[in-house]
């Protein structure tokens, strides 16, 4: 059975290898798509890319992501902290049941450019998948912000007209 190495980068660009792990035990994909140093040069389409920009935003792993995040968001905001955890796992074990399995990916450079990606270690990605649950609450929260500001402006808009309206006829009748 092949098994592939997962490979940690430090500050200084050197790779080491961390954990071997068994291609049954965790699902991975084709090893076709891996050299053999565990660096990864085609995302498949479940894989989540970590970065910025149009081609991370619309990777069809990141928008499957994010869809998932909107499905657990209503059962975070309201569990106490203790169980947030919980829905960050059962989020990473439903991007791993895809087919084939989804990874979270971060860009690999070796100072040349870049390379490909290598896989987020398991701690890491959690941690990036809280951070996305609070960014998605920080976000709806805007947006119900913003449409309670509207409304409210709307009803002092409508005021100040009926304020107007009055005092013109007040003054067409003096």
């Amino acid at each position: 059975m092949p098994r592939l190495i997962t490979v940690v980068i430090n500050e200084k660009n050197d790779m080491k290898p961390v954990k071997v792990l068994s291609q049954a035990k965790y699902g991975r994909p084709n090893l076709p798509q891996h050299s053999s140093l565990g660096i990864i040069t085609t995302p498949t389409k479940n894989d989540i890319i970590s970065g910025r920009g149009t081609h991370v935003y619309n990777h069809h792993g990141n928008i499957n992501f994010m869809s998932l995040v909107k499905k657990y968001q209503s059962k975070h905001e309201v569990c106490p902290k203790s169980l947030k955890k919980v829905h960050s796992k059962e989020i990473y074990l439903n991007i791993r049941k895809l087919n084939p399995p989804g990874r979270f990916l971060k860009t690999y450079t070796n100072g040349n450019g870049r390379v490909g990606w290598v896989e987020m270690d398991y701690k890491n990605t959690i941690l990036k998948i809280r951070q996305a649950m609070r960014d998605n609450e920080l976000r709806e929260m805007r947006i119900r912000q913003t449409l309670k500001n509207y409304a409210v402006r709307e009803e002092d808009s409508k005021r100040v007209e009926e304020s107007e309206q009055r005092q013109g006829t007040a003054i067409a009748t003096n």
